[in-house]
């Protein structure tokens, strides 16, 4: 008996989610020693923030073609790609002897991230598009997770030596690269392997009683040729189905998609609602986001917060809340303070935001739809920000910093969410690379704050916080809009009567006759036709005219029409055309049996 059973497409969600898991390990090692590695090799504070910029820059280029590379070679060359790469740039970075040869490492290191945008473009390949938003909150939820343990251990590695988080980052950059041989698959392989295992099951049970025991008898070939129609027919039934759901997404995909589908083979930076949410939306969401790594390691470095003490010819920074300079050395115990500190906080921020993205996010986004929930999390992770202004010790900093977790929470599993939900079919890498592509553009500008930092604190710290409330102000705006644009095109069309069809719409019978018998009139006083139609092939003429040059109705409606036929003969004082109008209609329309309103006519 079975304890647990996974399928082959959990066993490859779960396969990528590894690899993103020991991708992101080996990330989060390092970032609690960045401030205290660049110091020892001789580079003044304000310059950490050139580490992230170098390192995001790169990324972002990385990522302008790594969804092409990702569509072409394919998903599982791509994860190899990015581990080799990874991997030589933590080794690399661990080895430099200066602070211009970290920068060079931590350059390749971002021209090879691409595993986080394939993992989410890998998940939206093998899973239906109900159920991506929340397989991307689990991917979302386990880089959280591993942003709580990675700094954490990543301090505890830095008691033993600055260097050694480098080189454990290494060993899991080489991880990935096994998991990824060993376990993973392209997403067609996978999902051909899942098809073959439903016509394998269903050759069977598919199958009438009569056809199972045939087939036990020997014919297995007839009974799974019949499995296999059946399987067809149900899979053929299952992407109809699955086109209707399409339509289902904030709540629908339609109405995310402003209530019209993507066009097939539409570039991700020519639709405008992939590039405001999930590039607008992640670039501000991102600056703030970079702030939390640059700027608050610079405000640890307070007295106020016991970290690093104040001594004798020691100049702070920025004046209040401002940091040490290059001159003001930390000691080695300082240094190993500050770092496991860093990680502790930093871990703090992961694991509340790890939560809020398994339990809150989805409940949320159920409630309100993903751009809201992206707002919503904005106005909460800015105005949190804010309020580092007047945080000058621990006890203040960690009610803080769970309000922002809480959050981002929110808002950072939105974008990828709502990129991957809008994609045209073939293109999920390109699209959800746009996630990747501003997420590391913000990190690029962001990690400028320290350089703002330094001569204005208080304002670094306003700019980073006053963004996001502005990415939460637009995210909303844009939401409404798109709700109204779809509200007002489900507004269902009154379908027109036969009369409006026939008369045009707003205007009455009576007056349709009244126009109708101007214009003729005027038209035959033109072309000087009234003497003509007072001849008996005159009368004929016009007679015809009525009955064949009128706008045509249903047949339904056509002895309405003969009748208001015969009413403007009288009107016009030509009752003998009325009666011969009664014998006439029947030879015009032999097929008509039942009695027409026109007196006469049966």
């Amino acid at each position: 008996m079975k304890l647990l059973h996974i399928n082959k497409l959990q066993l490859a969600v779960l396969s990528v989610m590894l690899i993103v898991a020991i991708d992101m390990f080996g990330i989060t090692f390092v970032i609690p020693v960045f401030a205290t590695f660049s110091k020892e090799l001789g580079a003044p504070m304000r310059l950490l923030g050139v580490l992230y910029s170098v390192y995001s820059g790169a990324a972002f280029l990385s990522s302008l073609v790594f969804g092409v590379i990702s569509d072409w070679l394919g998903r599982r060359n791509t994860f190899l790609m990015a581990g080799v790469g990874a991997f030589a740039a933590f080794v690399g970075s661990g080895c430099a002897q200066t602070f211009p040869e970290l920068i060079v490492w931590r350059g390749i290191a971002g021209l090879f991230t691409g595993t986080i945008g394939c993992a989410y473009a890998y998940i939206s390949d093998v899973t239906p598009p109900a159920d991506r938003p929340r397989y991307f909150s689990y991917v979302s939820a386990l880089m959280s997770t591993c942003f709580v343990v990675g700094p954490l251990i990543g301090g505890g590695f830095a008691v033993f030596g600055i260097r050694v988080p480098f080189y454990a980052a290494a060993v899991c950059a080489g991880l990935g690269l096994l998991t990824t041989f060993f376990f993973v698959h392209e997403p067609k392989t996978i999902l051909d392997e899942i098809e073959k295992d439903k016509v394998s099951s269903s050759a069977y049970t598919a199958l009438p009683q009569s056809d199972a025991e045939s087939a036990k008898n020997g014919g297995v070939e007839t009974a799974k040729t019949g499995a296999i129609e059946l399987v067809e027919k149900e899979k053929k039934t299952g992407e109809e189905e699955e086109d209707k759901n399409k339509n289902k997404a904030e709540p629908s995909k339609a109405s995310a998609a402003g209530g019209k589908p993507v066009e097939e083979g539409v570039s991700p930076w020519l639709n405008p609602k992939a590039m405001i949410v999930g590039g607008l939306g992640t670039f501000f969401n991102g600056i703030t986001y970079t702030g939390i790594a640059v700027l608050v390691p610079l405000l640890l470095m307070n007295p106020s917060f016991g970290i690093v003490a104040e001594k004798n010819g020691r100049r702070l920074e920025g004046g209040g809340g401002g940091g040490v300079d290059a001159g003001a050395a930390m000691t080695p115990e300082e240094s190993r303070k500050l770092s496991l500190t860093i990680g502790y906080i930093l871990g703090l921020f992961g694991l509340v935001q790890a939560i809020g993205m398994i339990f809150l996010f989805p409940r949320v986004n159920k409630l309100v739809g993903l751009i809201s929930t992206a707002s919503i999390g904005g106005a909460i992770f800015g105005v949190s920000f804010l309020c580092l202004v007047v945080c000058d010790t621990i006890g203040k900093l960690i009610p803080i910093y769970i309000a922002m977790a809480i959050g981002n929470a929110l808002s950072r599993p939105a974008f990828p969410a709502f990129l991957g939900l809008i994609a045209p079919k073939g293109r999920n890498a390109s699209y959800v690379s746009i996630n990747s592509s501003f997420s590391n553009m913000a990190m690029m500008i962001g990690a400028q704050l320290t350089l703002l930092y330094i001569p204005y604190p208080k304002g670094a710290f306003f700019l980073a916080g006053f963004i996001t409330i502005f990415n939460s102000v637009m995210l909303f705006c844009f939401d409404m809009y798109l709700k109204c644009t779809v509200a007002k095109e489900e507004v269902p069309i009154k379908e027109k009567t036969d009369l409006e069809k026939f008369f045009g719409e707003g205007k009455s019978e009576q007056l349709f006759w009244d126009d109708l018998h101007k214009d003729v009139a005027a038209h035959l006083r033109t072309n000087n036709y009234a003497k003509a139609l007072q001849t008996s092939k005159g009368q004929q003429a016009i007679k015809e005219l009525m009955l064949k040059g009128l706008p045509h109705l249903p047949e339904t409606s056509f002895d309405d029409r003969m009748e208001a036929v015969y009413n403007i003969y009288l009107s016009l004082g030509h009752e003998d055309w009325a009666n011969e109008l009664a014998g006439y209609v029947p030879a015009l329309h032999k097929h008509l049996h039942s009695e027409l309103g026109v007196p006469g006519a049966t």
